[in-house]
């Protein structure tokens, strides 16, 4: 673990901040970091970070996951796989449930707590890297599977209760929506073929597709995200970021983004920040309500996950070579 005294963060941070609109003055006043610290999960890519009560940090890649303690800043667990593709893909939002996908190719249910099997939810092809999202009171997970469909299973008894069929573009992406009624799954688009990146919205209780919202600005919906409230759907990609009104499934707004690709996006508790993962090395934070650029955090690697704590004070930033940097947000 290596933590940079804030002497040391004007050089290391090159900080751009940028007053918000009118519309939001809560956020008009600059954003800096004010502590940073650096932990290291493995030299491999880091695709899922989350928080968990009790001031704890789980970052994972395809072969380990690390749990760390937020206050002390010291490693508290650590979950290896043994040999291929694998690791963990999901965390319920209590964080008492890990999903762990298997060299196998099965979708093992395990307690977080004591780092023990549960159950088997499911059989995936062992070559294969799922996306994962759960219902927001954790009863049902949605996971993406080889053939491009979404499934939805019933965790507690095991029982798959819908297939949400696709077609041939990438699944990228699945989230629920806060109250739990609908499930968004962002697809890619393919050279070569016809298909354009969309974003479909799903009836969670019938499993039928509610909704298709194009979405090719972004080329590929590589990240969803509804805001807490759940008013809005950010969807991140390629090109940019969109935003739209989930009362219409219309565009809101087509936020530039970063200069390469943004893997990650997180959105704050209090639903006022947007945070982007960017492939240039950095971070940037967003306003979802005007999509006004308010803040910019460089750093040395590509950006592949990012993650808000609880209270939205600190902003962790996963990357690409195993290292997740952990910053604390206030005012200069």
């Amino acid at each position: 673990r290596r933590s940079l005294p804030r002497a040391s963060l004007t050089m290391f941070l090159a900080v751009a901040c940028i007053a918000g609109s009118p519309g939001t003055a809560e956020l008009s006043a600059p954003l800096t970091v004010v502590a940073l610290h650096t932990l290291e999960v493995s030299p491999d890519w880091v695709h899922l970070l989350t928080f968990l009560p009790g001031n704890r940090l789980l970052a994972a890649s395809w072969r380990e996951a690390r749990i760390w303690d937020t206050r002390a800043w010291t490693c508290i667990a650590r979950l290896e796989r043994d040999g291929g593709p694998g690791g963990v893909i999901g965390v319920s939002p209590d964080g008492s449930v890990l999903l762990i996908h298997t060299s196998a190719g099965e979708v093992e249910v395990w307690d977080q707590a004591s780092l023990e099997r549960r159950s088997v939810l499911c059989p995936l092809d062992g070559s294969h890297r799922p996306r994962t999202a759960f219902s927001p009171d954790g009863r049902l997970v949605a996971i993406k599977t080889r053939s491009h469909d979404a499934e939805i299973w019933e965790l507690a008894s095991g029982q798959l209760a819908h297939v949400l069929p696709g077609d041939t573009s990438s699944l990228f992406s699945l989230a629920f929506s806060p109250d739990g009624r609908f499930l968004a799954t962002g697809t890619g688009r393919i050279e070569g073929t016809a298909n354009a990146c969309v974003v479909r919205i799903w009836d969670v209780a019938t499993g039928s597709l509610v909704v298709t919202v194009p979405a090719p600005a972004i080329a590929n919906a590589l990240d969803l995200d509804f805001v807490p409230d759940g008013s809005t759907l950010t969807a991140s990609g390629t090109y940019g970021i969109l935003t739209f009104n989930t009362a219409t499934w219309t565009q809101i707004q087509n936020i530039a983004g970063h200069r390469a690709w943004s893997h990650g996006a997180a959105i704050s508790p209090d639903g006022h920040l947007l945070a982007s993962a960017g492939d240039e090395g950095g971070v940037r934070l967003w306003s979802p309500e005007s999509g006004d650029l308010l803040a910019e955090f460089p750093l040395p690697d590509k950006v592949s996950a990012v993650s808000f704590s609880d209270g939205g004070a600190l902003l962790a930033c996963a990357t690409n070579n195993g290292t997740v940097y952990v910053l604390t947000l206030g005012d200069p």
